[in-house]
Formats: C-alpha cells, sequence, structure tokens
C-alpha cells in the first residue's frame, strides 16, 4: 500500500509538472463549471482578471455562448463516456476580446 501511495504521489506530481509547463491554457473545471485549477498559462492569459477566489468564478464566464453550448452538449459527454474530448472553443475576456483555443 506505501509503494501504490508513493507511486500515485509520483503520477499526481508528473502531470501537475506537465500542466504547468504546457503553453496551453489548461483549465479544470466541476461539472458546473467552478474552476479548480489553471495552469501557468491561463494564469498568466487571464491574471489581471482573477481578482477573487479561483472557487467563485464560473468557467462559464469566459466562453462564448456558442463554445459552451459545444462543451456542455458535446465535449462533456465525450469526455464522461471516453475519459477525454478536444476541440476548438472561444474564450472571452472581461474585456470582450476573444482566444481562440
Amino acid at each position: 500500500a506505501e509503494t501504490e501511495l508513493k507511486n500515485a504521489n509520483i503520477d499526481r506530481q508528473l502531470l501537475y509538472t506537465v500542466m504547468e509547463s504546457s503553453s496551453d491554457i489548461i483549465v479544470a473545471t466541476d461539472f458546473y463549471g467552478k474552476i479548480l485549477y489553471l495552469n501557468k498559462a491561463a494564469r498568466n492569459t487571464f491574471s489581471s482578471e482573477l481578482k477573487k477566489d479561483l472557487g467563485k468564478i464560473n468557467i462559464k464566464e469566459y466562453h462564448a455562448p456558442e463554445s459552451w453550448e459545444r462543451i456542455r452538449n458535446k465535449m462533456l459527454p465525450d469526455a464522461i463516456k471516453n475519459g477525454s474530448s478536444t476541440g476548438n472553443l472561444t474564450l472571452v475576456k472581461k474585456d470582450k476580446s476573444t482566444i481562440h483555443v
């Protein structure tokens, strides 16, 4: 059991390191869109807008309506069924500028 725990910690650290070093925006949310994690690229992109606690921000606030619909109706069901999902989305910053991801 101790070896399994040690291996799980190593795997978790590796995953964290990969996500943090990625130049892609990586965001983890709960099912309702509450932000749980932003990687370094995401924090840098939205740093001026993240004045409040991440747990109080809903990712829906940063998606164009058509992107949010794609997430809810296609990407999330795919991720639940297959373990992952990919697709192109449009993020909208508070100043209304857009980022295509």
